[in-house]
């Protein structure tokens, strides 16, 4: 292979960045025809191969010109527009989004941009429609944190391919969960190794609504406290405005360890602790759902039920990538398991 073709001079101008790059160039660079360079690009192989060098070399010019497709002429000749749109981004009173879901968005993009396919996050429905399609056409969606059977079917209408991840998911649509029951199994079996035998569980109405993991993590402690032959202390099944009662509760109870819905529920349990002189884990031992920030910053470190957001995030790609390519699946819901990490908030109970 040669680069003599593509002269030194726009070479220069193409590799600092002042002229954008062509698939001409791209051509001229790897010493082949731009018909070439298209096909390898786009993954046309009906027909016609591409020896490994020839495909190497294609792909070391578009890494040193730094060439880009151009996406609207693409799509005009594939009737693809390569978007994905992202539908159900939630955000906290401060109008920030949530981290679990910038993180799965962040590491799905990453896997998708293999495929040459882009996310989109749509602003125009406003929050009042976050499961609202865009006006513009693309290829897929992604759903984050659809629990709700109405914006379900309005998904489900609009005919476009879709998965739905930490949500539910019509007969058209990929669901990828956590396993949350697993979750509660792994901290209630940590608290039992340890020598806990009342372990209490908490939930915060703000999270009281339709959402799976509402309802599998509840039901996660249970079947972990029934499989050990322990009782389920009163604050299970309950939902509170104010942690703290639930926290004096289950401190009323003679509980020496808690499960707590979610990393934000367990920086309310650590200030209300350390305001009555509760002492975690000397007194009480701490879990929570979420390995997020920042609850190996407190003190104690918590320990977590982390959730796993990359694999999620690839499995979601994949699931999303098959749909669109109209590759024949019958999966409809999908479940990844979670993992403990244990740090210094659990400890054996004080004899």
């Amino acid at each position: 292979m040669t680069q003599s073709t593509l002269q030194s001079e726009r070479l220069n101008e193409l590799e600092s960045g002042q002229r954008k790059a062509t698939l001409t160039d791209v051509a001229q660079l790897s010493g082949v025809s731009a018909s070439t360079v298209s096909r390898v690009l786009n993954g046309y192989t009906e027909g016609f191969s591409v020896k490994p060098k020839v495909r190497q070399a294609v792909m070391e010019a578009v890494d040193r010109l730094g060439y880009k497709a151009n996406r609207s002429a693409k799509a005009m000749r594939s009737k693809r527009t390569g978007v994905i749109a992202v539908l159900g981004l939630q955000y906290d009173q401060e109008g920030e989004p949530f981290g679990t879901d910038v993180q799965i968005i962040h590491n799905m993009a990453s896997v998708l941009r293999q495929s040459d396919l882009d996310l989109c996050h749509y602003f125009g429905s406003g929050l009042e429609e976050p499961y609202g399609l865009p006006d513009w056409p693309v290829d897929g969606a992604c759903a984050l944190n659809l629990y709700q059977d109405e914006d379900v079917q309005r998904i489900e209408q609009s005919g476009v391919p879709y998965v739905s991840i930490n949500g539910l998911a019509g007969p058209n649509g990929v669901s990828v969960l956590v396993d949350d029951q697993l979750g509660s199994k792994l901290a209630v079996d940590h608290f039992v190794s340890l020598g806990h035998e009342r372990i209490g569980y908490i939930m915060e109405s703000p999270w009281a609504l339709l959402h799976p993991s509402v309802q599998a993590r509840r039901l996660g402690y249970a079947q972990a406290m029934q499989s050990h032959g322990l009782p389920l202390m009163p604050t299970w099944d309950q939902t509170y405005d104010m942690v703290e009662e639930a926290v004096a509760e289950a401190y009323e109870n003679r509980c020496t360890a808690l499960l707590v819905y979610s990393h934000y529920t367990a920086m309310v349990v650590l200030k209300y602790a350390h305001e009555i002189g509760l002492r975690v884990p000397d007194d009480m031992s701490l879990i929570c759902f979420n390995d997020r920030f920042p609850v190996n910053h407190t003190t104690p470190k918590l320990t977590a039920i982390a959730l796993p957001y990359k694999e999620m995030a690839e499995v979601a790609s994949e699931m999303i990538t098959n749909a669109i390519s109209q590759k024949p699946g019958n999966i409809q819901s999908i479940q990844i398991k979670p993992e403990l990490v244990v740090r210094d908030s659990t400890i054996a109970p004080a004899r």
